[in-house]
């Protein structure tokens, strides 16, 4: 009966430190994820923003004169600057897997930007309400999901100005949604796997940790049972008595009350043999 209650207790402890590790590996991970997914749109942002008010800053200061667009092409001083922004643009989106676009009111005037047929979207108009409020405002707008042509981008905008002050334009700067998702999903992978690995082996050590305890519990229960049967030869194993947990404490009780139980016995033994010799003299 002892021996089954012990084990039926030791699986409940086990049960129960498992379930509350796994858990607390879950929290931590769903506190993990979302906390670094929060970090990673919060650095993409910042990212936009950079790039944004860096290609502003590159354009305004390369070219003097105003911007204007006509028949389809830029003009900054009169001077027809679409191919040669369109190539250095072309050339930075291929480095950084960013999407940019300089416009002229709220037209695309140069664009890395491509439709489904992957023609170039020069000259399309953008009719946000949202973007449009930044040539109105001239405040900045940015969101993590926007629809453009087949895709969703994370985007940025930030006003274009004329050498005067007055908003010309806008530029934009985007990129995929899906890249971002994929990052983010690549982190989620990592921290599930983490969690199951985890997992894994705080229930491997935990059962093989309740595992060594049994085994010496059953060491210690054997001896009791052999004390329960008048059985005193023999001693309690030096490895569980040295021990400074619980067990060494049973131990240590188990083979104090053995030597006790023996020098009764023995006290017993040598009164019982003194009565004797008493009576036959």
């Amino acid at each position: 009966m002892v021996k089954k209650v012990k084990e039926k207790i030791i699986v409940k402890v086990i049960v129960m430190s498992a379930i509350a590790l796994v858990l607390t590996a879950i929290l931590v991970g769903v506190i993990s994820i979302f906390s670094t997914k929060q970090i990673i749109y919060k650095l993409n942002e910042e990212e936009l923003k950079v790039s944004a008010l860096q290609l502003v800053d590159e354009v305004s200061n390369e070219y003097d004169g105003d911007w204007e667009y006509i028949d389809g092409n830029l003009y900054k001083g009169g001077v027809d600057v679409d191919d040669e922004i369109e190539a250095q643009l072309d050339k930075v989106s291929e480095k950084t897997g960013l999407e940019y676009t300089i416009f002229i009111d709220n037209i695309r005037a140069v664009t890395t930007l491509t439709d489904g047929s992957g023609k170039r979207m020069d000259g399309t108009e953008v009719t946000a309400k949202e973007v449009l409020d930044v040539l109105s405002t001239g405040k900045d707008y940015h969101t993590s999901d926007m629809k453009i042509g087949k895709e969703n981008y994370n985007v940025f905008y930030t006003p274009l100005y004329s050498d005067d002050g007055k908003i010309v334009g806008m530029v934009f700067v985007g990129r995929e949604s899906s890249d971002i998702n994929d990052e983010v999903s690549g982190i989620i992978r990592k921290v599930v796997i983490a969690i199951i690995l985890f997992s894994a082996i705080s229930c491997a050590t935990g059962f093989s940790l309740a595992n060594i305890v049994s085994h010496r519990m059953n060491s210690l229960a054997g001896e009791i049972s052999e004390i329960a049967e008048g059985k005193l030869t023999g001693e309690v194993d030096h490895q569980l008595t040295k021990r400074v947990d619980e067990i060494g404490t049973i131990a240590r009780a188990v083979s104090g009350l053995k030597e006790k139980l023996r020098e009764v016995i023995g006290n017993t033994k040598q009164l019982s043999d003194n009565i004797k010799t008493a009576g036959y003299d």
